[in-house]
């Protein structure tokens, strides 16, 4: 693995480590590149009809960036996908 391989893998599991301690945040899953995603991704569930400030701000602390915020189900709940 390269080392810029290696620091996104590092600050996608340090976004996963933040989010998990958020109250609105019901899971999360870090998923490697592979033939369908070219770059470590988060994945998250959040409960709710958008995606909370603190989920934001946790992801920008760990220098991920947002991609797609997609809601779903009822009850609401967000799922967001982050790359690094």
């Amino acid at each position: 693995m390269t080392h810029c391989m290696a620091a996104s893998r590092l600050r996608v599991q340090r976004g996963a480590r933040a989010c998990e301690r958020l109250s609105a945040v019901e899971a999360t899953d870090v998923l490697a590149p592979d033939g369908c995603r070219r770059a470590w991704t988060l994945e998250l569930v959040v409960e709710g009809e958008r995606v909370p400030p603190d989920v934001l701000r946790e992801l920008g602390a760990s220098d991920v960036s947002l991609v797609d915020a997609t809601r779903q189900g009822s009850p609401a709940h967000v799922v967001v996908t982050a790359v690094a």
